[in-house]
């Protein structure tokens, strides 16, 4: 197996959302408290169970499909990651307008969730 390097300018695109997404997983996995905290989530380090499902949930799928999305550079995988910083952004979405969080931390992160979202997808639909 060798190492697969993007072909085209939307290929590349998409790499750079999948490179992004293992980051911010790997981030997560070995640092879970100030990536939390970074996000406007309060972390009570006495809790282990906090830390826990920061490294298991909020990095493990990130790590996963970022990692397999670069591996294997399939458009199939590229639309998987899509569609999963889509799910994010609506639920976003529906946390602002159902929470009313509307703070300058929650609409750049709902920025950084469509970016990430539109970059494989603008790819795999062949818009780049």
């Amino acid at each position: 197996m060798s190492f697969y390097l993007p072909t085209s300018p939307g290929e590349w695109l998409a790499a750079a959302s999948a490179l992004v997404t293992l980051v911010i997983g790997l981030a997560t996995l070995v640092a879970p408290g100030p990536v939390l905290r970074a996000t406007g989530m309060r972390v009570d380090c006495a809790m282990p169970a906090t830390l826990m499902a920061g490294r298991a949930r909020m990095a493990g799928f990130p790590i996963g499909i970022g990692f397999a999305a670069l591996a294997f550079a399939q458009p199939f995988l590229f639309l998987a990651l899509g569609t999963c910083w889509s799910a994010s952004a609506i639920g976003r979405l529906v946390s602002l307008a159902a929470d009313g969080g509307f703070k300058v931390r929650a609409l750049a992160l709902l920025a950084c969730d469509v970016v990430l979202a539109a970059l494989p997808l603008a790819y795999v639909f062949g818009v780049t």
